[in-house]
Formats: structure tokens, sequence, C-alpha cells
């Protein structure tokens, strides 16, 4: 059917519909409301409760409730508004009382049952409550002030402790587990991380960094999903000049989910500020040293936020595992960290599996170990060359060539060399058992073709020399390199020959934007289906062993307001 007849016809039926819908009444909804999701309410003073909700479709109003906590036990809810918004801020309120709310939703057919309960207690700044801005991960944008005790004065670090009673979930931060936290901050945590990359920026001239514990606002719920927010770094505190800044130097670290408590293994939890400090060291070196400079690219800075975990705690073997299961498939398909931001959205895990997997390769190949990390992040370029600089001059003066220094480290991946002499592998560090790299399954070869964005790579089957086509559709910014597992080589292409794999890749250097997606050529010779590792089929999920975690400097680092997470970080 001719398109511009089909547009032509489609329009005017449009219109007709549109007029017919004109002349008659548009009759209310015949079906009772659901409860409300969502409700979140905040102190935001001694006196003063915020609260906000989910729209809920077809309500015309809703009916706020109320409990308070007088003389030891809470009251009845009793209906103290009707509303016909989403927001109510409850003035009025008595300092250092908890507070316990539900919401229902009501139209002419009838009232929906009442969501489930919240709360919040109202501060009492004469006992020291300490007021501070933190973002609603569940509501792009979103902030709320939370209230939280000093806990524990320590060398390096200040441990404020979200009152409890201001969620229905997150343990207490007692002195006694307050100590702990700031004890293993300043003997274990601190002094390697600043060893590494620098010192942070004092911007409340305390000489501390302000950790603060509390159960970041992320969706968790223990029920519908198993990811949930870590931790993070956010550099509008950093800032003097913003509403919702804290204007200090500081970490927010989740305490619900995360296994935080005097009796836990809090391996996680301090990995996770680890992470975050280098973040805050980041800023601190870059775009927070004057308002001109800009911020590292978002791959350099995990990239280097994966290496303070190593610093910390050693191996991290849930990356490798990632990298190894692949469950969503995209690694194989070529996902990795350089476009952070890219159209894998729902395996953000495979971006810090493979960002990893590239700082530990620079690392174990460098001269000076641990310290090329320092020659990255004092670079005064931002970009990949502050990479490549590194790896010139602390690796082979060969790797100054991003084409090279990417080509290599796609090579160690499958070849996975314990050779110490070659740098097609780890030196035995991380073994070809741990990684597994496979080539892109044979039915995403048929065409010829595979799209990929810069920085992407994957692997096809080499059995003969081949001649490499050019031109129209392959992308310009596409190269090739043939390897040898055997041999345990690789080599640039054309020609395609000399090997058993031959590695596609987009050497493209802009890092910000997946739009710079080119096509590839790839064989399609076929082996047998053992031997490819394919997504997971339409439908089936992949369930870790545990709860993951994503990283919310993921988020925040450079932009103004927060993102919605997509993933989390294992």
């Amino acid at each position: 059917m001719d398109t511009h007849k089909l547009s032509w016809f489609f329009l005017p039926a449009l219109a007709a519909l549109a007029l017919a819908f004109s002349s008659c009444e548009i009759s209310p909804p015949e079906f009772t409301p659901a409860a409300p999701g969502g409700l979140r309410a905040y102190a935001d003073s001694e006196t003063v409760v915020k609260l906000h909700w989910n729209n809920v479709f077809g309500t015309s109003e809703y009916m706020l409730y109320r409990s308070a906590k007088l003389n030891g036990s809470f009251g009845p809810f009793e209906e103290i508004q009707t509303l016909t918004g989403t927001s109510y801020t409850d003035a009025g309120r008595i300092k250092n009382t908890i507070y316990r709310y539900k919401i229902a939703a009501r139209n002419n057919t009838g009232t929906s049952s009442q969501s489930a309960a919240v709360q919040c207690r109202t501060p009492d700044t004469d006992a020291g409550d300490t007021a501070f801005w933190a973002a609603d991960l569940t509501a792009e944008g979103s902030f709320y002030k939370t209230w939280a005790k000093k806990a524990k004065t320590g060398q390096h670090c200040i441990v404020y402790a979200e009152i409890s009673d201001y969620t229905n979930n997150a343990p207490e931060i007692n002195s006694e587990l307050a100590g702990k936290i700031a004890n293993e901050f300043d003997n274990n945590i601190y002094g390697k991380i600043t060893g590494a990359f620098g010192a942070p920026r004092d911007v409340d001239s305390n000489n501390k960094v302000i950790l603060l514990m509390l159960d970041i606002q992320d969706g968790y719920d223990g029920k519908t999903s198993n990811a949930y927010t870590a931790g993070f770094f956010y550099e509008i505190d950093m800032l003097l000049n913003d509403e919702h800044s804290n204007k200090a130097d500081m970490l927010y670290i989740d305490t619900w989910p995360a296994k935080v408590g005097i009796s836990e293994n809090m391996s996680q939890t301090y990995s996770t500020m680890a992470h975050e400090l280098q973040h805050l060291i980041n800023f601190s070196l870059h775009r927070g040293a004057s308002p001109g400079k800009n911020a590292m690219d978002l791959w350099i800075d995990e990239g280097l936020a994966s290496a303070a975990e190593y610093i910390y705690g050693g191996s991290q073997k849930d990356r490798i595992e990632y990298f190894k299961q692949d469950p969503f498939g995209s690694i194989v398909q070529g996902n990795n960290f350089f476009v952070w931001e890219d159209e894998w959205i729902d395996d953000i895990l495979a971006n810090y599996a493979t960002d990893y997997l590239f700082f530990q390769w620079l690392r174990i190949h460098a001269s000076n170990d641990v310290e090329i990390y320092k020659n990255i992040i004092n670079s005064s370029e931002t970009d990949y060359r502050a990479v490549t600089q590194a790896a010139s001059s602390r690796i082979n003066n060969s790797l100054s060539d991003w084409n090279t220094l990417l080509s290599t480290w796609y090579a160690a991946n499958l070849i996975c060399s314990n050779n110490a002499n070659k740098y097609v592998g780890y030196k035995g560090q991380i073994r070809y058992n741990d990684l597994n790299t496979k080539e892109l399954p044979n039915d995403y070869r048929k065409t010829h073709h595979w799209n990929l964005a810069p920085g992407e790579g994957v692997f096809s089957p080499l059995a003969s020399s081949l001649t490499l086509p050019s031109g129209a559709p392959y992308g310009n910014n596409i190269r090739y390199a043939v390897i040898n597992k055997t041999a345990e080589t690789i080599n640039s292409a054309p020609p395609a020959s000399g090997g058993n794999y031959l590695l596609t890749f987009n050497t493209n250097t802009n890092s910000t934007s997946n739009s710079n997606s080119e096509i590839g050529y790839v064989t399609n010779i076929e082996l047998s289906e053992d031997t490819a590792r394919a997504a997971l089929p339409s439908g089936e999920a992949y369930t870790p062993p545990q709860l993951y975690e994503w990283d919310g400097a993921r988020y925040f680092f450079d932009r103004n307001k927060p993102k919605l997470p997509l993933k989390g970080r294992k």
C-alpha cells in the first residue's frame, strides 16, 4: 500500500472520530481506584512533615490519615485532610514525635483500601539532630530532608547515623557500630585510597569526610527487586550555590538492605566506601578543582573506582564472575564500559565487569603497579588520552595508540595468556577459565554485519585467510585484528590470515554517545552451539546468588539532578 495514501486516509478518519467524541459526554470511570503507592513522609523541621505519593488513575480525591505516638503508644489513624493533589505539608506537629501516615483514593464509584503506613519522626535540634538533603532515587529530580545524629568522629571521618525512626527498615547505628565503621575508614580505607589517588577537597574545612549512614530511597522493598543502591557520591555537595547542597565533602552509604551491624561482615559496605571515595577525589582533582575544568570521562572515573575496590579489598571476584557468566548476553555482543550510557541499559553490571578487567589489565602490566592509577587521575587529559599516556609510559610505548591498546586488551580476554612476557593475558592473575570469553553466536553472524558502538568489539571464527571488505556499509572507524589463540598472538588486519579468530572493533573515541555506532564485518563460519555464549532466552531472568548493588555516582556525576536508577551494581 502506498504510504502517502495511507496517511491521507488516516488523518481524515481521526478527524471524524474526534468530531464524534466532541458531541458526546465522557462518563466518569466505573471502578474503584487502587490504593495509592509510593507514599513518602519526611520531617522538614521540628514542626513540619512533608508527604507525597503517586497519582492513581480515575481518582477524584485522596484522604490522608495520621497517627501519632504519644505517651509511648500510637493512637488510632484519623483522617486529617481531603486532597486533590499528590502532596501535602502537615504543619503544627510536635518535635521529637513519631508520626504514621496512610493514604486512600476515592472517586464516584468508591474508595480504595488504605495504603501501607509510613512513618517519620520530627527532629529535636536541641538534642543534636542534624538535617541533610538526600536524593530520592525513585523520583527523578526529587530530594528530601533526612535527620541524623553525629555518632562518631574519627581521624579522617565523621559518621552520621540516620535516625532509624525515619524509616521502617534501617538498623540503628549506635556508638559501637559507628566506632567500628570509623575505625575501618580511618585505618584501612582512607590511607590506601588517598595514597593511590590523592586527597579530596575539604569544602567544609573540618579535615574529615562525612559518612552519612542512611536507608537510601532506591525503591528496594525486598519483594519486587533484588537491586539496591549501595552508596553514592553527589557532586552538588561540593558546590556552595545549590539549594540541595549539603556543602560538605561526604559520601552516602546504604544501611538497608546492605549488611550493616556489629556482627555483620561489612566488606561490601567498606568496598563501597572505597569506591565512592575515589569518585570524591576524582571530582576534587578535576571538575571540582576549578569551574572551567572538565570531569573525567565516566568510564575512566568508574574504572578508577573499581581499582579502588581492588586496592582496598583485593581481587573483586564478583566482577570477574559476571564477565564470565554474561547473563544477558550483552558482553559477547560487544557491550563494554566505553560508552557508559549505551543501549544496554538493562545490563549496567556488564559495564562494571569490563571496566574492572580493563583497569586490572593496566595494573598487571604496568611497571609501577597501582601507581599507574595515579598517573591517570593526575593527567591533564580527561578522556582516553589520560589512559594511553599512562600505558605508553608505564607499559609499552606502542600503547600510546588507542587502537593498539583496545585490541590488545580484547585479545587478552580471549587468549588469557599466563606468560608474564606477553600482553595478551593477565600474567596468570586472571586465568582463561575465569573469563571463558566467547565469539559472537552463529545466528548473529549470518549477515556478516554487526553494529558496534565506540569501543565495542566482537570475535568471529576464522577458518582460512579472507579478504576483508571495505566501504559502505562498513564504518570508517571499524578496525580488525587477527588472533591466534594457540600461538598467543595478535596482528592487525588486513591481511586476515594466520589466526583462528577475527576481532572486529570500533575505534571511535567519542565515549559520550552510542549514536556513533558503525557496522563492522564478521564471519559467518558456524561452530557447534556449545562453543558460543548467547543471551538468555527471551523472558528468562538471571538471578544472581545475592543482592546486588549499584553505584549511585553513575547517575549523579556531572549532572544537576539525579537520574532514575537502571540496574544494580553487584
